[in-house]
């Protein structure tokens, strides 16, 4: 098999792919019922700015976590995104400060039991009765469990002390996706 004519040429180049840059924090509290303004991405393809395309979650009005996500796309059609977590709390907290180290004790399933295991409680700066958590379930998967999975299967969140003393769910990330 041959052939006289050339059919194709290979084309070799570069490919810059899309950078994203968030602006501000990757994670953002907010009081319940105030305007929420985002401080937006800036997009470049080989040092030139490029369209963000933005697409949010954020319901100011209802206690929780929402995602601002970012993408861009370069000339040649591969993407990009990033993105920020949006905590929408409820502004009377409780202003006792309780972070510190604590011990849990979990029981799974009626059968599986474990105690004393390490939950970290830590204020978030400048927030009243918001804490970083260290584990929703104490610890179950990472020191508790029998098969001791270790710290990437931690239900690592935020919480509130509410000013009458309730214990609000703002974030909790599952490692098993579940």
């Amino acid at each position: 098999l041959w052939g006289c004519e050339k059919e194709y040429e290979t084309v070799t180049r570069v490919t810059y792919f899309p950078d994203i840059t968030v602006a501000g924090a990757p994670v953002v509290f907010s009081p319940q019922n105030a305007a929420y303004t985002d401080q937006g991405a800036k997009s470049t393809e080989n040092g030139k700015e490029i369209e963000t395309k933005v697409v949010s979650t954020v319901n100011s009005s209802v206690v929780g976590s929402y995602s601002v996500n970012y993408s861009a796309v370069n000339v040649d059609g591969f993407s990009a995104s990033a993105s920020r977590k949006v905590i929408i709390y409820d502004p009377k907290t409780n202003t006792t400060d309780i972070s510190g180290n604590y011990s849990g004790d979990v029981m799974r399933s009626g059968t599986r039991g474990y105690k004393g295991n390490p939950v970290t409680l830590t204020k978030v700066d400048g927030l009243n009765g918001i804490y970083a958590i260290s584990d929703w379930i104490a610890g179950f998967y990472d020191v508790g469990s029998h098969y001791k999975y270790g710290p990437d299967y931690r239900f690592v969140g935020y919480i509130q002390i509410t000013s009458d003393n309730k214990v609000v769910l703002l974030d909790m990330a599952n490692p098993w996706g579940d």
